[in-house]
């Protein structure tokens, strides 16, 4: 197997500064956290969220400016748990998962047995997942780290 080097020099399509990118334009930028997909500004597709990004290009350029990093609202990890089933975040340092199952949604606390819970629709869990009685929306904005799961 063949690993790929971060040896070509290539503006980040986000923030534009230099970066070091594989041959085949891919790498997370150092400066922003963006990673590289080729995306342009005359793509049709700006405003969708596509892996492993966890917001659109659109979105990603709104925080930026902003200065804000690049995760989701919950809007937008919601549409991410539709397209990809499995997200992750972190809240007051513990990591929750978050599973698009057949039967609808599963959410937990990684590596805890109990308060697991269960709903029929992302929309469903948008409106009614919660941490300890606090809905999810309501303390959303103390939440880190919200992406797709990586294991």
């Amino acid at each position: 197997m063949r690993i790929l080097e971060r040896n070509v020099s290539a503006n980040c399509e986000l923030c534009k500064k230099s970066i070091l990118v594989t041959e085949f334009g891919s790498g997370k930028c150092p400066y922003c956290d963006w990673v590289q997909n080729n995306t342009s500004e005359t793509d049709e597709d700006l405003d969708v969220i596509h892996y492993p990004n966890p917001v659109s290009f659109n979105r990603a350029k709104e925080l930026l400016a902003q200065g804000k990093p690049l995760e989701p609202n919950l809007e937008e990890f919601v549409i991410g748990l539709e397209i990809y089933a499995h997200m992750e975040f972190l809240y007051e340092g513990r990591r929750y998962g978050v599973l698009g199952v057949e039967h609808g949604v599963d959410f937990y606390e990684w590596d805890v047995l109990e308060g697991f819970q269960e709903y029929g629709s992302p929309e469903e869990f948008y409106q009614k997942a919660n941490i300890g009685g606090v809905l999810l929306k309501d303390l959303w904005h103390k939440v880190k780290k919200a992406n797709f799961m990586d294991g």
